[in-house]
């Protein structure tokens, strides 16, 4: 994992996970490294989007999901529709690469976030 990734997740720590929560974290898309330096100790699961669409829904529940903005397979926005359906409350994590216009992307977001709570992770 890189210096400037690790730098980056020190200066704005996730929050821990609720006690009642299952301590996972779902990738969707994401290296292994990376998903498990972004997890802060929880379990690590990966899911394609394909993978998470055919679901019926999250059990466990995670406790964090994480994802990239833009991908082959979807975007951010696709993964928030999908967490919407599956009734998901915690946060989402959002990594987007060299965006020359992050709050503008931010913003967008918002609208589309629809009640769910997420972070945009520039790097």
């Amino acid at each position: 994992m890189s210096a400037a990734l690790r730098s980056v997740v020190t200066r704005h720590p996730l929050p821990a996970a609720e006690p009642t929560l299952a301590h996972l974290c779902l990738a969707i898309g994401l290296p292994n490294p990376i998903a498990q330096t972004l997890a802060g100790g929880r379990r690590v699961v990966h899911l394609s989007l394909c993978d998470l669409a055919t679901r019926q829904g999250l059990a466990p529940m995670p406790d964090l999901v994480v994802c990239p903005l833009v991908a082959s397979w979807g975007d951010a926005p696709d993964v928030m529709t999908l967490l919407r359906q599956f009734s998901y409350r915690g946060p989402l994590l959002i990594i987007g690469h060299r965006l020359p216009d992050a709050a503008m992307v931010e913003g967008e977001l918002k609208r589309r976030a629809r009640g769910l709570r997420f972070s945009l992770l520039n790097l």
